[in-house]
């Protein structure tokens, strides 16, 4: 906090990681946030994983029960005695003592802190740098003093080991018990032999039948009816609306970046990933309503009976929030969202004929929003779709006919304020429509696969305009580029960003390749080897609009991360928000703390750059300092 900072100082490295954790008894079946619902929880009162838990539920609107407890001991007792149905402690004290009380871990993690040594004032700056020594000398030996008190304390295994001999008795009267069913088996076959003859071509014809129905109307994945058995049901259900002059909504629901799941993870976790998301999204129906799977990575929702829209918003919103929670596929754990497009009978389409289509319009509208989102349809959007396709038709022959241009905005050292780097940004100089912004049309691109080629050509022209500003004497000048998650699919990646650092003759150690937070919810094997030998050959590695995705910060240790880079909204209400303020100090800390660079995108005021000087934010960009430039204006940059 500002006070303590007032007051101490610290040390650099810190000593451990510590979060917040939510223990239950075994079998509890509380195993997300969401099953906190309806729930009494304790937590330790005035602490602050108190405090952060309660924003938690708050956030989610989840309706929890909270117990304050003096103590965490006090905490983990009430679960144990069932007067709660979970409680809330920190790591360190439950990976010790929750076997005590014969709790386990829900898997509800929250509140990352690091713990620091601090001494007050700054008389003891010198004691401070030898602990941080130390500390570093510590953490790079695995067999050191501070790993082998880690491993002392973080495994503990308290357990007996189970009697060997009640396994073998277990399978001894297991296999009698089996003989014994045998021979009663064979008994009774023999007594009902001539009855099941006499019924076996009847049951056969009738299990045929309803293996034929169920082909017909159920898809064979998730169980859920299909296309078929939907626009069935959705023609009576039209019809029952007509006679009785009531509502009925369609909701056309669309995974995000599920290719990205299959090409990265294989067909097999793309199914159980399908399978899983139908179960989340058919729990937050009601009995009456329906939900089928389209096809492919698309379901549709019909919900009967409509009183106003703050039912449909209820249900979509209980939807989105269902993915909030990780799926687990073998050892992947996968962060996954949809996109809802919602129409409306008869409010959108009187005679109910075009509703599908309306509703796959507000869909791929929310698609356009960015993802994980529901939006409603209006007319607006049926123009919006036709202009979408005429869009992607010209984006076929853009690069071919040379429409692209890249501009670039200048990165300055924010201590300095010299320009020490260059971000790449594409704009597309459409014959038809004059200058699109990447907002409108890398969307479509990415859908398309189109951003393959265009990023193939983006880090081939930037390296080159690098390399031509480096023959005017600027060596070390950087250069960022995004990286869509798309160009790592049939690993092209390396191959691609080799080449353009070989032909342009660039330093490699000048690319920073840019990749957003949300692509590291998924990672896969093929993605991190890539990244591997990337910043192997000295290609530098920044994550893009950080503090804006699902994932665990685990990947900063897992991965080769130089840079991180600060989301423009977390930069907007800076000096005046104090949440901005926060949550900008507390990445800048962090960063400094993992050895990592900073970023500070969307500049925009003198006192936003004030005050990310004061953080000590080593770089940043933004409209304030320079908007993004044809190459040749920023060459006149560079000679000022």
């Amino acid at each position: 906090s500002k006070e303590r900072a007032k007051k101490y100082s610290f040390t650099r490295t810190s000593l451990i990681g510590n979060w917040g954790l939510v223990y239950a008894r075994p079998n509890s079946n509380i195993s997300s946030l969401l099953a906190l619902e309806g729930k009494r929880v304790a937590v330790m009162k005035n602490n602050i994983h108190d405090t952060a838990f309660r924003k938690l539920v708050e956030k989610f609107d989840l309706k929890v029960e909270i117990v304050a407890l003096d103590n965490f001991r006090d905490v983990m007792k009430s679960v144990q005695t069932k007067e709660v149905d979970a409680g809330v402690a920190n790591r360190l004290f439950g990976v010790v003592n929750a076997d005590k009380y014969d709790l386990v871990e829900t898997g509800i993690v929250f509140n990352p802190i690091n713990i620091h040594y601090a001494s007050q004032g700054k008389n003891h700056i010198s004691l401070l740098n030898a602990i941080d020594q130390q500390l570093s000398d510590y953490k790079t030996d695995k067999d050191s003093v501070y790993f082998s008190a880690i491993r002392h304390w973080m495994n503990i295994d308290k357990r007996e080991p189970f009697p060997l001999w009640l396994i073998w008795l277990a399978i001894g009267l297991f296999s009698v018990i089996i003989l014994m069913l045998g021979l009663t088996m064979l008994l009774r076959r023999q007594v009902a032999s001539r009855t099941k003859e006499l019924q076996s071509e009847v049951n056969e014809k009738r299990l045929v039948q309803r293996r034929l129905n169920s082909l017909a109307y159920y898809d064979s994945l998730t169980k859920l009816p299909n296309r078929v058995s939907f626009l069935e049901s959705l023609n009576k259900i039209i019809s029952h609306a007509q006679r009785n002059n009531t509502k009925i909504a369609v909701l056309f629901i669309d995974i995000d970046r599920f290719k990205t799941v299959n090409d990265s993870l294989g067909h097999d976790a793309g199914d159980r990933l399908i399978i899983e998301i139908a179960k989340r999204l058919q729990a937050c129906l009601r009995n009456e309503d329906i939900i089928s799977r389209f096809g492919g990575d698309e379901f549709i929702a019909l919900l009967d009976d409509i009183n106003n829209l703050d039912n449909i918003q209820h249900v979509t919103q209980r939807m989105l929030n269902s993915l909030n929670a990780p799926i687990n596929i073998d050892e992947a754990e996968i962060y996954s969202s949809v996109c809802i497009g919602i129409a409306l009978y008869p409010d959108d389409d009187a005679k109910g004929k075009n509703i599908l289509k309306y509703a796959d319009a507000a869909m791929y509208h929310a698609k356009e929003q960015g993802g994980n989102n529901y939006q409603f349809y209006n007319e607006k959007l049926t123009q919006r779709v036709q202009n979408r396709l005429s869009l992607e038709t010209r984006m076929q022959h853009a690069l071919e006919r040379d429409e692209f241009k890249l501009y670039y905005q200048p990165i300055f050292n924010l201590k300095t304020q010299q320009i020490m780097g260059v971000e790449a940004l594409i704009r597309w100089q459409d014959p038809e429509q004059g200058i699109i912004t990447p907002d409108e049309f890398i969307p479509i691109a990415e859908e398309t696969g189109l951003i393959v080629p265009i990023g193939e050509w983006v880090i081939e022209e930037a390296c080159k305009q690098v390399h031509e500003w480096r023959s005017l004497g600027y060596q070390k000048l950087l250069l960022a580029v995004n990286i869509s998650s798309r160009q790592f699919d049939n690993n092209k990646l390396y191959t691609t960003v080799t080449s353009a650092i070989k032909n342009s003759g660039i330093n490699s150690q000048q690319l920073e390749l840019e990749i957003t937070e949300r692509m590291f919810l998924n990672i896969s094997k093929n993605v991190r080897e890539t990244l591997n030998k990337l910043t192997a050959e000295g290609v530098n590695l920044s994550i893009d609009d950080f503090g804006t995705g699902y994932s665990s910060l685990s990947y900063l240790k897992k991965l080769p991360i130089n840079t991180l880079k600060i989301d423009r909204s977390f930069i907007t209400g800076i000096p005046t928000d104090k949440d901005d303020i926060q949550i900008a100090s507390t990445i800048v800390t962090m960063a400094h703390g993992l050895n990592l660079d900073v970023v500070a995108e969307g500049i925009e005021t003198k006192e936003q750059l004030d005050y990310l000087k004061i953080l000590k934010c080593q770089r940043g960009q933004g409209y304030y300092l320079s908007r993004p430039q044809p190459a040749n204006k920023i060459s006149n940059l560079l000679m000022k």
